[in-house]
């Protein structure tokens, strides 16, 4: 693993989908606006102080990508669940499943999903924990659910280069 440290500039540019100054400047306000809810959390900190750019580590990036790939899909900071998510990730980023999905070895996926009965909430209320498809996550938790999004961790690794 890389002890580089990429700033927002360096993280918009790895993942933003269009390479054009312009959807870079509105992906480094994303990444900031992540930051500031605690969906990102930068190498030393949030409150770097003035001058002090925030830095973020690899897996500071992918998590990012990933947040990205969600937003494509309408996914607000709202939804993700920002108590959560974190929390969530930075468990994920310690299996061997991340580690094969950031080296290309296999296609693993992260299961999103909007629980069946909850109304009409506009909060993820059951994140899957794990880097499963979703017959065994289904197959194992007996869980009922309304909508899915299924994001390829190790595609997103692949297009941002990490």
């Amino acid at each position: 693993m890389s002890d580089r440290l990429y700033t927002v500039k360096d993280v918009a540019r790895m993942i933003a989908f269009d390479k054009s100054d312009e959807t870079i400047a509105r992906v480094m306000r994303q990444i900031r606006h992540w930051t500031n809810n605690d969906l990102l959390f930068p190498v030393g900190g949030k409150d770097t102080g003035t001058g002090v750019s925030r830095v973020y580590d690899a897996d500071g990036v992918r998590k990012a990508g990933i947040i990205l790939e969600l937003t494509r899909y309408g996914i607000t900071v709202d939804m993700v669940g920002e108590e959560t998510f974190e929390e969530w990730m930075s468990s994920i980023v310690t299996t061997k499943e991340w580690k094969r999905a950031i080296e290309g070895k296999d296609d693993f996926f992260l299961q999103f999903a909007w629980e069946a009965g909850r109304g009409s909430s506009s909060r993820i209320p059951t994140l899957n924990r794990g880097l499963l498809c979703r017959s065994e996550y289904l197959q194992r938790t007996g869980m009922r659910t309304a909508s899915e999004i299924i994001v390829n961790v190790t595609a997103i690794c692949k297009r941002i280069g990490l």
